[in-house]
């Protein structure tokens, strides 16, 4: 597994040691910083994923932009950063975000994957994973997990953006993804942060939840990739991806995915997670 949330953490506790306070501690959708990293992006900049949550990618694209824009170099959204990229603060206002409607393709075969929140164990995760034909390129049956399994699941997908947020449609599943997850959200504050999203109404919905581990393992990817076992529409997440599920008898051990290194695990909400939320279309 890389290092990327070591280095994360590093460099978070030195911004706050430089007196940063731009850095938010407490991980929650803003839509004002998702304006803020959609319009970094556009300019050539590289503030991460548009999550809007404010870490140490988008500090330091702004940092970059302000450079270059003669202005000080604070990593701060003040009045003259605010101006030069030319954005105003977000309307709190959503009711006008009219969810789009979607069609499916009905030329593509549709399979149900199980959309409530469940407890199981490790036999049963397993046989998840047989069922669906799903992939699931590491192996990890010496601790009693699924070894390395080449599947036969696949999708059809399609990118689209409604109202500057990016989703991605699958016509298999009828479920709609999130195209970033949110990143680092402490597992305390999980249903907080999916609050503010769906009040958000991201893309124009407010039905947004945690996947089940059935939804969140179908998108894992064939072995023969090697590395990053996720489709290159999303944005990759680069540590363990929540599930609604936990395992059976332990309510505080959830399912998680980290597509990274291709492997299902049941891991501890004592910790920080990426949040790919979904929806159902139909």
């Amino acid at each position: 597994m890389r290092t990327m949330k070591i280095h994360t953490i590093l460099m978070i506790c030195l911004l706050l040691l430089m007196g940063n306070n731009a850095v938010l501690c407490a991980a929650s959708y803003n839509a004002a910083v998702a304006q803020v990293q959609q319009q970094l992006k556009i300019l050539g900049y590289n503030p991460g994923p548009v999550d809007g949550l404010w870490g140490q990618n988008t500090v330091m694209a702004l940092q970059q932009f302000q450079m270059m824009q003669g202005l000080p170099a604070t990593g701060k959204l003040d009045d003259r950063t605010k101006q030069a990229l030319g954005v105003q603060a977000a309307r709190q206002n959503t009711a006008g975000k009219a969810p789009a409607k979607i069609t499916l393709d009905p030329t593509v075969k549709k399979i149900a994957l199980r959309r409530t929140p469940a407890m199981l164990s490790k036999e049963e995760m397993i046989r998840v994973i047989q069922r669906n034909g799903f992939n699931h390129p590491a192996d990890y049956a010496h601790i009693g997990l699924s070894g390395s399994i080449t599947g036969t699941f696949s999708h059809k997908y399609d990118l689209r953006t409604f109202y500057g947020e990016q989703v991605i449609i699958d016509h298999v599943t009828g479920l709609m993804w999130q195209q970033a997850a949110a990143e680092f959200v402490p597992g305390g504050r999980v249903q907080t942060h999916i609050e503010q999203v769906n009040a958000h109404r991201y893309a124009g919905y407010s039905d947004w939840r945690l996947p089940t581990i059935e939804e969140l393992a179908s998108l894992l990817e064939s072995p023969q990739k090697g590395i990053d076992f996720l489709d290159p529409l999303f944005d990759l997440p680069f540590w363990f991806c929540l599930s609604a599920d936990t395992v059976a008898g332990q309510p505080s051990a959830p399912w998680v995915v980290l597509f990274e290194d291709g492997y299902v695990l049941n891991y501890s909400m004592d910790d920080d997670f990426y949040l790919l939320l979904v929806r159902s279309i139909q």
